[in-house]
């Protein structure tokens, strides 16, 4: 199998071009991480991951501290803590 890059110059052709290569049944389309969005679906980089994960649980911990099942420390005190 050969791999090819292909650089879009102007990026509102990119889902043209894609949808040309999908029709290719000899080509197969690989995901990388500086292409933002393969199929629809975003991807991150790993540094992009890991704060999307740190923001899913402090949201979680946000919905934990307002329905009274976990008590949060105060902003002061948390920055203290930094």
């Amino acid at each position: 199998m050969e791999e090819l890059v292909i650089k879009i110059k102007d990026a509102r052709q990119r889902n043209f071009l894609l949808e040309i290569l999908r029709s290719l049944d000899f080509v197969e389309i690989v995901p990388q991480n500086h292409n933002p969005k393969i199929k629809g679906k975003s991807v991150l980089t790993p540094e992009q991951q890991l704060f999307v994960d740190d923001l899913k649980e402090a949201m979680q911990d946000v919905e934990l501290h307002l329905s009274g099942k976990k008590i949060l420390p105060k902003a002061r005190q948390a920055l203290q803590n930094l």
